[in-house]
């Protein structure tokens, strides 16, 4: 028998953290973009794991930022 899938538009993943100009706000910007993805999507009921991998993702280059 096949799966039953929700009909839920698809939400964008947020934009790249920006490590140049004003990175505070850029951080700042980010974060509140992200807090509302992890709810919007329901990843803040995942795993750990797969929370901080998604995290790892999204964030692009900047993590690699020291």
């Amino acid at each position: 028998m096949a799966e039953a899938k929700a009909n839920f538009p698809t939400i964008p993943v947020p934009e790249l953290m920006d490590m140049i100009g004003d990175v505070y706000n850029n951080c700042t910007f980010f974060r509140a973009q992200w807090e509302n993805y992890e709810i919007a999507t329901g990843l803040n009921e995942k795993t750990d794991k797969i929370h901080l991998a998604t995290l790892l993702t999204v964030m692009g280059p900047a993590r690699h930022t020291r």
